[in-house]
């Protein structure tokens, strides 16, 4: 019984812990976005539109995650979200994708958006117009 009790408590600090974590990551990137001066430069040399508010009279908050490895932390996260109310976007490495197929599912089973992230981890500057076609397919 004092096994149960513990292990209880356990995963209710463990709950606490994950939804402090992801409040401190919302805060802060709310607060970099925000406060935020510099300009986002794109591969051609323009500078990319950046968006520091949404719709005025609503309060919410975008997440996003990159997959390219933690199933585990995967369902961590789908499970805080849903218990949260919460969606998020999560950009998928096809190299990840191909091994967790029960999980991707899940993802867009809870309905979260899905976002292709290539196949592997590669800085995409440094890759021709078709080395970035061939990665994104």
């Amino acid at each position: 019984m004092k096994n149960k009790h513990t292990r209880s408590l356990s995963i209710k600090k463990m709950n606490i812990l994950s939804n402090l974590a992801l409040g401190v990551l919302v805060v802060s990137l709310g607060t970099l976005c925000i406060f935020s001066t510099d300009g986002v430069t794109q591969t051609d040399g323009e500078e990319a539109a950046i968006y520091r508010s949404g719709k005025p009279d609503q309060n919410a908050v975008s997440l996003m995650f990159n997959v390219y490895w933690g199933t585990a932390e995967v369902y961590e996260i789908l499970e805080i979200l849903e218990s949260n109310h919460a969606v998020a976007t999560f950009f998928i490495g096809g190299c990840w994708a191909d091994d967790n197929v029960d999980c991707l599912r899940a993802i867009y089973e809870k309905g979260h958006e899905i976002g292709n992230h290539g196949y592997f981890h590669k800085d995409h500057a440094k890759l021709s117009v078709e080395q970035n076609a061939s990665e994104i397919s």
